[in-house]
């Protein structure tokens, strides 16, 4: 016969045990222990656009690794997509850094599908992708998009996705299937930690805020040149129809933002006020010639220096295969360094 002390000694360890089970997670925090990366100058001169070298003492000599961002391995294999979606959903709705990075993950997720299956297990809500400069993604049939669709030997610099629009992207996720086997590094930048000039401040608030045009041609009046991503109207909208087509773009915030001219050429223009909770949010820093919401063009030398600026702010990472990078859009930019070779990532984006 078990004596009173025993049985609660058995009645403790099976409290404990159940406690442990209830507890344990699929994930362990670890460390993200990268090295730095070799800085380029050419990498100041992203999507072409010739930024003056001739203060270049603020470049950098490599970017360092965002050994901060908060890692997590995923340490066990016998479990079901569903529940490791769970099991990642709480650790990115406790997160307040605005980046989190989970490893390992290649073991259940092996390809585009099953991330498909794992996202939608997240039940969050997509967002589209209406780019600020007329692009278009490649889409799987299971919703998630491919990145890999760029030109590989651009450098594509920190920036806040749709931070052009009325409302922006609240999220935005990256899932490593293929690394480059050269290059492709992916940036993070924090908008907290970008330090703009007083005098930009003062000039963007003077003039109203920051506006973006985008020109959408007639599908059977395309451009012969065209950038190779470039979409008709009817392809960005969805539609034949012109109205529906407002209506697409209203959805956006961009209400009574859209004009077609005699060649039913559509033009969308929106104004952006350039903060976004006090933070610096914009695409200002791209180089694109930019003018402001009253028509006013900001000054290109002060667009310069804030496009070599950025580098001084901005970590670079080499997403692995299995790495599944997801990073808070209002707090954190993303970007990404020239690769060669095959790389295949997937994104999503979320309110």
């Amino acid at each position: 016969m078990k004596t009173q002390t025993q049985v609660l000694c058995l009645f403790l360890v099976a409290v404990d045990a159940s406690h442990l089970q209830k507890t344990s997670s699929l994930f362990t925090p670890s460390g993200l222990n990268a090295f730095p990366v070799d800085f380029q100058h050419e990498w100041i001169h992203d999507f072409g656009i010739e930024a003056d070298l001739d203060s270049s003492d603020s470049i950098p000599d490599s970017l360092r690794p965002p050994n901060f961002v908060k890692t997590f391995d995923f340490v066990n294999n016998d479990t079901s997509i569903e529940n490791l979606a769970r099991q990642a959903q709480e650790i990115i709705l406790q997160d307040t850094s605005g980046a989190i990075l989970f490893r390992n993950l290649n073991q259940i997720i092996q390809n585009v599908s099953d991330f498909g299956e794992f996202w939608s297990a997240m039940q969050w809500n997509p967002v589209e992708h209406v780019s600020c400069y007329n692009r278009k993604r490649q889409q799987d049939k299971s919703g998630v998009d491919l990145v890999d669709t760029d030109v590989p030997w651009m450098v594509l610099g920190p920036h806040n996705e749709h931070a052009c629009n009325p409302t922006a992207t609240g999220r935005i996720a990256f899932y490593g299937l293929q690394p480059a086997p050269v290059g492709g590094e992916s940036l993070i930048r924090y908008n907290q930690d970008i330090a703009i000039p007083d005098y930009v401040t003062e000039f963007v608030q003077q003039h109203g805020g920051i506006q973006t045009t985008r020109v959408y041609s007639d599908q059977n009046h395309m451009p012969t040149g065209r950038h190779p991503t470039s979409m008709s109207w009817q392809e960005r909208c969805g539609t034949d129809s012109k109205e529906a087509c407002n209506d697409f773009f209203a959805r956006q915030g961009m209400e009574r933002a859209t004009a077609f001219d005699v060649n039913d050429t559509l033009t969308v223009t929106s104004v952006h006020p350039g903060w976004l909770d006090g933070s610096w949010f914009n695409h200002l820093d791209y180089g694109f010639p930019t003018k402001l919401a009253d028509g006013t063009n900001f000054p290109r030398e002060w667009q310069m220096q804030l496009k070599k600026q950025k580098w001084d702010e901005t970590f670079a990472y080499k997403l692995q295969e299995g790495d599944w990078l997801v990073v808070d859009n209002t707090k954190a930019q993303h970007g990404r360094l020239p690769y060669g070779g095959d790389r295949r990532l997937v994104v999503t984006y979320t309110d």
